[in-house]
């Protein structure tokens, strides 16, 4: 019977030699990685044992969650891996330009490279837009699209449209995300996407109150950009039926969409699946790791 362990694991000073692409897939008979929503990315033997440390993610609906494990196929050790000297991490080399076509734009010119998740309606991303322009001559940032759906009900919808555009998408999308009253926007994105329909339809059937809460702000939003007045659940619901309806009746309006669709995936894929950010402003390197924007503007923050 296999083992399942948690936690950290401190090597010496063990160097990484590369793995071939079957030695990768003998690891999808373990039990932990055998589930067909799981994906391998990589995976590099650790010199001096007969550990291997892996890399790869879960795919499961919308989200995806990264996979990060040590294993001999008898053991297998989820967490990070630390040099005991350095105490760095270990990091499987990935080649993160291989997402810059899916980028939904690009700050500066700068030699060196960073990947930036942003929502547009996210507070903080807002406040630190403008700042990234300071470092467009040292910096290429790599603008990726990363919404908080669960709480910006018009995030996705805004992301999704930002896609479709065929100019000017830093433009549109710095539109929208500096927007004093992103009601009057509402009826141009439906043209793009009805997630924020979908999302209040959702909300309005919640159990939990701050969930209801939430959901009422943006249904007070869709009453002044359309002039309607709702009197119950019921007519929030059917409103938001026939707005989805409307939508996908709309055959150029969806072709559009599932192309815009497409590159959101990949920005997910990134995100979730290969970094595993979790919120909004995040910015990383191309080794993977987290570059804290206290550190990127040399703020000090007491």
């Amino acid at each position: 019977m296999k083992k399942l362990l948690v936690g950290t694991l401190i090597i010496g000073t063990s160097m990484f030699a590369s793995m071939s692409k079957g030695e990768l897939d003998s690891f999808k008979s373990l039990n932990v990685l055998s589930d067909p929503a799981v994906t391998l990315i990589d995976g590099k033997k650790i010199d001096g044992s007969d550990l291997t440390l892996l890399k790869g993610y879960y795919h499961s609906g919308d989200n995806y969650s990264p996979i990060n494990l040590i294993t001999n196929k008898e053991i297998v050790i989820t967490g990070q891996a630390f040099n005991a000297k350095s105490k760095l991490p270990y990091l499987i080399d990935t080649d993160y330009s291989q997402f810059e076509k899916y980028a939904a734009f690009k700050i500066g010119t700068g030699s060196k490279r960073l990947m930036l998740f942003t929502d547009a309606e996210c507070p903080y991303c807002k406040q630190f837009d403008s700042k990234f322009d300071e470092l467009k001559n040292e910096y290429t940032i790599y603008v990726y699209m990363l919404p908080l759906n669960e709480i910006h009900f018009a995030s996705k919808d805004i992301a999704i449209a930002t896609f479709a555009q065929d100019k000017d998408k830093e433009q549109y999308f710095k539109k929208l995300m500096h927007s004093q009253d992103l009601t009057k926007d509402l009826p141009e994105l439906a043209k793009y996407s009805v997630e924020l329909y979908k999302n209040i339809k959702n909300s309005i059937n919640s159990l939990n109150p701050k969930v209801q809460g939430l959901g009422n702000k943006y249904v007070q939003m869709v009453q002044a950009a359309y002039n309607v007045k709702f009197e119950n659940r019921e007519d929030i619901s059917k409103f938001c039926d026939k707005k989805i309806e409307e939508f996908y009746k709309n055959k150029a309006a969806v072709e559009l969409n599932k192309k815009a669709l497409a590159m959101f995936e990949e920005n997910a894929k990134l995100s979730g699946g290969y970094l595993g950010a979790n919120g909004t402003p995040m910015v990383y390197d191309y080794s993977g790791a987290n570059v804290e924007l206290q550190n990127l503007f040399k703020m000090n923050w007491g």
